[in-house]
């Protein structure tokens, strides 16, 4: 018996080592290269399988450069293709919940979408200005983009492409997300939050901030938190219901342009112009891993795959770094 407990406490500790204090490791995997400017937006099938990433310019108000989106396989990092047609920095990528369909918005304002077994653009909307999000709705009926300067969100029927509704904001908008169960959409202007339903497509709630400054805003996957980026390199979490402040994340200091949730929401990345990507323990809402110029400029984009590992990081640099957390 003496025998038998000492090797049930050898048991006990060992299981206490092993499962108790443990900080998960945050490791790179792999590095894509092709693109010739900066990707500026990236975008995970719902499988993860397939990464899409969009390239803006040297300068985001130039017209001048080769936009295009690659389309890469994530088991190899391998280019599948590329996707040409726009004439203007691409800000936004977005895959339809079968995965076999990309829109893809520019800063002139055009939308296109693409077929993934085709490889090929299939319908092309025109815009007028400045689109920095556009999204599917989760049924994929229809496709959202918000008009930064014009101060709106439109709403178009996605085979179609007519437009269907167009909600009038009147704020410039910086960034926009729809809530997982598509029933609303979370706005990040300039020193105001807003949240507006997409049944009664009336606003639902504004907040005044003057912290907030329209960068990245994103849902939680359990539409249970609702991040926001700042230009002072804070994080803001908040109750998407009412926009109450939930708790600030602090270890930025530039603007976090990127932020998105991990699958399980046990994680959040970002991505800043400070150089700097970070992970986040929202258990513990402290930070997990800094990675410290890792991408040579700013980090424009931050995407977690729907298979809660891997996550994804691009920026300046034109590279795209793919990490786990372990």
């Amino acid at each position: 018996m003496k025998y038998l407990n000492h090797f049930l406490s050898i048991v006990v500790l060992f299981t206490l080592n092993n499962c108790v204090g443990q900080t998960p490791k945050v490791t790179l995997s792999k590095t894509l290269s092709g693109h010739i400017e900066p990707i500026n937006c990236l975008a995970y099938s719902p499988d993860g399988k397939i990464l899409a990433s969009g390239s803006a310019a040297e300068s985001i108000l130039s017209d001048e450069g080769k936009f295009e989106i690659i389309i890469w396989n994530t088991s190899d990092g391998k280019a599948l293709t590329h996707l040409t047609g726009h004439k203007s920095p691409i800000q936004s990528i977005a895959f339809d919940k079968t995965g076999k369909k990309l829109v893809s918005a520019d800063t002139k304002g055009e939308i296109r979408i693409w077929s993934l077994d085709s490889l090929k653009e299939i319908k092309f909307i025109d815009g007028t200005e400045w689109i920095s999000t556009v999204c599917f709705t989760p049924d994929s009926k229809f496709i959202l983009g918000e008009y930064s300067y014009e101060k709106k969100v439109n709403i178009w029927d996605s085979e179609s492409g007519e437009l269907v509704i167009t909600l009038p904001v009147n704020l410039q908008i910086g960034s926009m997300d729809i809530s997982p169960d598509g029933s609303k959409i979370a706005l990040s202007c300039y020193h105001k939050i807003q949240t507006w339903s997409l049944i009664s497509k009336k606003q639902l709630i504004s907040i005044d901030d003057n912290s907030v400054n329209g960068f990245g805003i994103k849902y939680s996957t359990d539409g249970k938190k609702l991040a926001v980026g700042l230009g002072s390199g804070e994080i803001k979490l908040f109750d998407p219901e009412t926009l109450k402040l939930l708790t600030t994340l602090q270890g930025h200091f530039k603007p976090v342009l990127s932020v998105s949730f991990s699958n399980d929401n046990k994680y959040l990345v970002s991505g800043s112009s400070d150089q700097m990507i970070k992970v986040w323990n929202l258990q513990t809402q402290k930070e997990l891993k800094s990675l410290i110029n890792e991408h040579k400029g700013t980090v424009q984009a931050v995407s977690f795959s729907p298979t809660n590992n891997p996550f994804a990081t691009s920026g300046q640099d034109k590279l795209i770094k793919i990490w786990k957390i372990q």
